[in-house]
């Protein structure tokens, strides 16, 4: 009985996620894929002080977008909540309406381009990627509190853990970059050292 449960919640998250919102799945791993390679050929072309100045230009604006978003533009709600109870949504997915299943895939998403750009922009920096994730993760902090404070809406714990992992999951792209880059840098070293030992 249990299992029939699993498969269930299962055929229940792939018709309320993955199918609806397939194109929106396209749509950012094109930009994951597109990202990671402009990446590539500006590390390749010795680009890396301009591609950081991109990226660190776009995240600027796209955090502005974000708090236009999340806060700037919601009308105040006459049911404001707060629910602090971690990955409580999951709960609610399986027991009451799988429509948070969406609500938090949606909520990753909305990060997923932060964690695209800023680790780029702090690449000049030690610990980029864990840099944006606290960016990240505080702006998310800041949008829930003042959603709060002014009563835009439910403020909830599982909106900043999802927000966070959108940037971790963007943070990707980085990671990529900067492993073939450090992969290219000791092919180049063992060379010299090959030509400086003959």
């Amino acid at each position: 009985m249990e299992q029939i449960g699993h498969w269930i919640s299962s055929i229940t998250f792939s018709i309320y996620i993955i199918y609806p919102l397939s194109r929106i799945w396209w749509f950012f791993l094109g930009g994951f894929f597109g990202w990671t390679l402009l990446g590539l050929i500006a590390v390749r072309m010795g680009k890396t002080v301009l591609w950081r100045r991109i990226n660190g230009g776009i995240a600027a604006l796209y955090m502005a977008l974000l708090l236009y978003m999340t806060v700037v533009s919601r009308g105040v709600t006459s049911h404001p909540g707060v629910m602090l109870r971690p990955l409580y949504s999951f709960h609610l997915a399986r027991t009451e309406n799988p429509e948070y299943y969406r609500e938090m895939l949606m909520n990753v998403l909305l990060f997923f381009p932060l964690g695209l750009t800023l680790p780029f922009g702090l690449s000049a920096r030690r610990f980029p990627v864990l840099k944006a994730l606290g960016a990240g993760m505080l702006l998310s902090i800041c949008i829930e509190t003042l959603q709060y404070v002014f009563s835009l809406g439910l403020t909830e714990t599982d909106d900043v853990i999802m927000n966070t992992l959108g940037v971790l999951a963007g943070s990707a792209a980085y990671g990529i970059v900067s492993a073939v880059e450090k992969h290219r840098k000791l092919q180049r070293e063992h060379r010299q050292d090959d030509l400086h030992g003959n």
